[in-house]
């Protein structure tokens, strides 16, 4: 068309409406029905003619009672006060702190700084002779200062030492700070012997004078070291045997009474009210915070919940009308019934509890539309005791001991961000050889980050067979017969054992693999300090170390430990090291077989 008369398409276009046959809604909007009669009958059948004499609330006054937690004990330790200054997850989690090198030589020049400031102060005050920094700094160098690893390794060596010596990096570093740096960590462990009021034995300072000034610039890396590293000797509340933290805190009940919060297996994500076990253990000398607010109930409101009004409808992604149960499912027949009955007589009133606290509601005054007012008291303060008394939100009480139902707001820090792991080790069952082998798979590097286990123990393993007393084959034959093969160095057993005075019940401990050089038999310890308990620095054993063997289960569980970083109140930051442990991946096995005759290597 457009090549014949010059001009666009001729388009043409309809559309569908509703057309109104009169202007009046009034007869549709009375939504009419055939039979009323049929209506009101069902009506009566269901009760819906019965009235109730109660009225829709329209106040609440509430008196809450709140007590903080007073005390915080690690592993059934002795209690230290706890006063919301630290998230509850770093007075309980954070552990001992191992100074990677890069942190330590920064810590040496924040003491070379300090000492600067302080030498300067004692020669505007008029000290003489002058504090000559240049020449601490070669005495502190000299003192307290790196050198790499000489030579090869000479056994009984500690495997922590064989690796560091035998990672080329560290070597590396510690042989560009060697006459440069100063080990800051070194001086502040050498003032801390002498609780910062001397000066170390083995330091001579130039002048008598000159002690004033150290001592002072050795207060200020103290102060320094509580702010940006905590409490880097901090006793964490993990237990060992069960690889959960163990702690417990006090508070005041609204009876006056004092409450024992014990938390038996905390392991993994926030800490939160439902992992605490109450128990009263005394009457306490406080008293617990009492106010009264007066709020506005609101109805209470889920999703799928029936609508009170006609025309509107409920939401159609939740069907409670379409659940599905068999007779003995009485779980899912209350929920139902709840609902889809009685689902809108439950008012929500807010109330505000401060964090760290144990709270109380002694009781609600609701008034209604009526005028009318009602005490309303908790429902499980009742005379009935033991498992006819049901509550929500509280603590489980331990068996035998009576409380007030409370509810405890833990001062946790919520979200937190996690750090990759520092060290991890899983535990797995090999039931060939009937026991527990704990495999490190990341250990700490010492630069601040963490490697592959297995590639850290081949290197240790290249490093000691490079020590020139090492066996050697004496002279190659066909066959060769082995007592036993060996695993690598990461893989450390725990066998079971049983416990003290018990025939049945078993514990799992550490053992440890030979390895065999000219000078003996020395054991094949763990390097992360997850397996470390009871060992010396020289891998010599203090006391065994012991895990409950219903702790592992066929799956195996993955402990490991890794920086966390949180905000608290008032937007301060803290970071710490914790641990967490998961659920394993299953079985393992470890190759480990007796009595073997093999074809030797060519």
């Amino acid at each position: 068309m457009e090549k014949f008369y010059g001009c666009a398409p001729l388009r043409v276009s309809n559309r569908l409406e509703v057309r109104a046959r009169t202007q009046q809604f009034d007869r549709a909007l009375r939504a009419e029905t055939g039979d009323p009669l049929w209506m009101l009958g069902r009506q009566w059948q269901f009760g819906e003619f019965q009235g109730e004499d109660a009225g829709s609330p329209i106040f609440a006054k509430v008196k809450l009672s709140s007590s903080p937690l007073a005390t915080l004990a690690p592993r059934g330790g002795a209690p230290v006060p706890l006063d919301g200054a630290l998230p509850l997850e770093t007075a309980v989690e954070r552990s001992a702190v191992t100074f990677d090198i890069p942190t330590r030589a920064h810590l040496g020049r924040q003491w070379i700084k300090l000492a600067t400031r302080q030498a300067a102060a004692f020669a505007a005050a008029g000290g003489s002779p002058p504090l000559d920094i240049s020449a601490y700094r070669a005495l502190f160098t000299g003192l307290y200062g790196f050198a790499p690893d000489q030579g090869a390794a000479v056994e009984p060596v500690p495997l922590r030492d064989a690796q560091r010596a035998s990672d080329p990096r560290i070597q590396a570093l510690l042989a560009a700070l060697q006459g440069r740096s100063v080990d800051g960590l070194a001086v502040y462990r050498a003032f801390a012997a002498t609780a910062f009021a001397a000066l170390p034995p083995g330091l001579k300072p130039m002048a008598s004078g000159h002690a004033a000034p150290l001592i002072a610039a050795a207060q200020l890396l103290d102060k320094y070291m509580q702010t940006h590293h905590g409490d880097i000797d901090a006793t964490s509340s993990w237990e060992e045997s069960q690889l959960e933290y163990r702690f417990s805190c006090t508070s005041t009940n609204a009876d006056g009474q004092k409450v024992l919060l014990t938390a038996d297996e905390a392991f993994s994500g926030p800490l939160a009210w439902h992992g605490f076990d109450a128990s009263s253990i005394a009457s306490s000398t406080g008293s617990p915070t009492s106010h009264i607010a007066t709020r506005i109930p609101s109805p209470a409101q889920f999703p799928g919940m029936p609508k009170p009004r006609f025309w509107e409808f409920e939401d159609g992604q939740v069907d409670l009308g379409n659940i599905h149960s068999d007779s003995t499912d009485a779980v899912k027949l209350l929920l139902s019934e709840f609902a889809l009955i009685y689902g809108g007589n439950w008012f929500v009133i807010p109330c505000q509890q401060p964090a760290g606290s144990l709270g109380t509601v002694e009781g609600i005054v609701v008034t209604d539309v009526f005028g009318r007012r009602t005490l309303v008291l908790p429902a499980n303060r009742s005379p009935e005791r033991g498992w006819s008394r049901w509550e929500m939100f509280s603590p489980s009480v331990q068996r035998g001991q009576e409380t007030t139902p409370s509810i405890l707001l833990p001062p946790s820090a919520g979200e937190r961000q996690d750090s990759a792991p520092l060290e991890s080790v899983s535990l797995v069952r090999d039931e060939a050889t009937n026991t527990v082998w704990a495999v490190e798979t990341r250990v700490g590097d010492g630069l601040g980050a963490s490697r592959d286990a297995a590639a850290v123990t081949r290197e240790i393993a290249a490093y000691l067979a490079a020590d020139p007393g090492s066996t050697q084959a004496s002279e190659p034959s066909q066959l060769r017969y082995s007592l036993g093969n060996t695993v690598p160095l990461n893989w450390i057993p725990f066998i079971p054992v049983h416990r003290d005075a018990q025939q049945r019940s078993v514990q799992l401990q550490r053992a440890a693999m030979p390895r065999i050089s000219n000078t003996g038999v020395h054991p094949v310890r763990p390097l992360t300090e997850l397996l470390r308990p009871g060992l010396n620095p020289d891998d010599t054993q203090r006391v065994p170390y012991f895990i409950n063997e219903e702790e592992i289960p066929q799956a195996g569980v993955i402990v490991s430990t890794s920086y966390r970083r949180a905000r608290w109140y008032g937007g301060s930051i803290h970071v710490w090291l914790g641990r967490q442990k998961l659920m394993g991946r299953g079985l393992g096995s470890s190759g480990l077989a007796f009595d073997l005759v093999q074809t030797p290597p060519a």
